[in-house]
């Protein structure tokens, strides 16, 4: 658990003089406010607590309103764990005067809730599947690289008739443009040769 208060200074202190009097104001204005919220929010919860009081951190290494977060840690006496309960400043503003105790409300939900983690896909299909999924949204392919090389030595010999007059080892963009036969042929051809 980081002290949040000298996490505070130390990013204070890397700013301009101008821009550490615009963050004072900007505390000034809203700090009091959410704590107050936070307090009614703890009110309902008397089973959580405040490890550290709430401070508005400038995370960007800027004034701007939409990169500051209000961080504080809590501590769950039911389960004797802390967390930390983090809310941006911008959409806490942004919220009606009685939108903003529910807004912290459902952050706080979100910081008990355990994370769900996501199941890996375990074969090859799967992974072929989610490899172009990630292609078209644009993601990272570092991550199907594995799988690009994997699928590749699979159907090694089926290549000729898979790609069109490709040479060499067929790209992620090879296989989502690329192919004479379909998607669901492709995966047929795995599942059979992977089983």
């Amino acid at each position: 658990m980081e002290d949040l208060n000298n996490k505070y200074e130390l990013l204070y202190s890397k700013l301009e003089p101008v821009k550490q009097e615009k963050l004072r104001n900007i505390v000034d204005q809203w700090l009091p406010q959410y704590k107050q919220d936070l307090n009614t929010v703890l009110e309902e919860h008397p089973n959580l607590h405040l490890v550290q009081s709430p401070v508005l951190v400038p995370v960007g290494g800027g004034v701007a309103v939409s990169k500051m977060r209000f961080q504080t840690y809590l501590k769950n006496s039911k389960t004797d764990t802390i967390f930390l309960l983090d809310v941006g400043l911008y959409s806490y503003k942004e919220k009606g005067e009685k939108e903003r105790v529910p807004f912290i409300l459902k952050w706080l939900e979100r910081a008990l809730t355990p994370r769900k983690k996501k199941k890996e896909p375990k074969n090859l299909v799967e992974r072929f599947e989610l490899m172009l999924k990630s292609f078209d949204n644009g993601s990272d392919l570092k991550k199907c690289l594995d799988t690009l090389h994997e699928l590749n030595m699979v159907l090694r010999p089926h290549l000729k008739n898979i790609m069109k007059g490709e040479r060499g080892a067929p790209t992620v963009y090879d296989w989502r443009y690329k192919c004479n036969i379909s998607k669901e042929q492709i995966k047929t051809l795995i599942n059979n040769l992977t089983e």
